[in-house]
């Protein structure tokens, strides 16, 4: 995807950010998706390991800090599992149906 005028990919994206957080993260996927404004950004989607929520959180956000600004993740979902086929492969159109669907459940004061 185009981000800012330069190609981004998302599997760079998360082979990058989970290379930084594999000690408390399980698995992560990012995924491209629209702002409201119809710019392309990205969000990542993240499963902590068990009982180290607090510590996921953390790294990954330092892991997204030190990415370079076009190549960063503008939203973060933690999720218990990413939606994969049967082989295993990551579905990252089912990460964008999972952003809207989460979205209609944020309340906006």
């Amino acid at each position: 995807m185009k981000i800012a005028g330069q190609w981004v990919s998302v599997a760079d994206v998360d082979h990058a950010l989970l290379a930084d957080c594999r000690e408390f993260v399980q698995e992560l996927g990012t995924a491209p998706v629209q702002t409201r404004d119809g710019l392309g950004m990205i969000a990542v989607f993240a499963v902590a390991k068990d009982g180290l929520r607090e510590q996921a959180v953390a790294a990954l956000g330092g892991a997204i800090a030190a990415l370079p600004r076009q190549r960063r993740p503008r939203e973060t979902y933690w999720v218990d599992a990413l939606p994969r086929t049967p082989t295993g492969k990551l579905q990252r159109n089912k990460l964008v149906d999972l952003r809207a669907a989460m979205s209609e459940h944020v309340l906006v004061d």
